[in-house]
């Protein structure tokens, strides 16, 4: 077995800690964000597709109501649960909507519907 002096054990443990060190910070740098420029806008924040909170809003006249679905004139096919409370007599062709809807998969699911009834 090799002996190693006092020093030479020093400097392997220095050398080991230094490397430590800067794998820790380097990684919490990483994920740290930085401020955008002077003059420059900082950038949106877009939630990825489909998560949960990912809130829509659409606008249309209802074509036809099918059971919980309601599809409108531009054939956008929303998903009403039976938890939602809105007045189903309302929920006719002809009547006006504006809704938010979350994608679950590839359905649209209301999460709130106002429903201004057809003329």
């Amino acid at each position: 077995m090799m002996k190693l002096s006092g020093n030479v054990v020093a400097v392997v443990i220095g050398l080991m800690l230094s490397v430590v060190v800067v794998a820790t910070v380097g990684t919490s740098m990483a994920q740290t964000k930085s401020a955008p420029a002077p003059g420059q806008a900082p950038a949106p924040q877009v939630p990825a597709p489909g998560m949960p909170g990912d809130a829509r809003q659409v606008q249309g006249t209802i074509q036809k109501v099918t059971g919980d679905m309601v599809t409108l004139a531009d054939g956008t096919e929303l998903m009403i649960p039976a938890s939602l409370s809105v007045s189903r007599d309302d929920l006719k062709p002809g009547a006006s909507v504006k809704a938010s809807y979350e994608e679950k998969g590839s359905q649209k699911v209301v999460t709130a519907i106002h429903v201004e009834p057809s003329r």
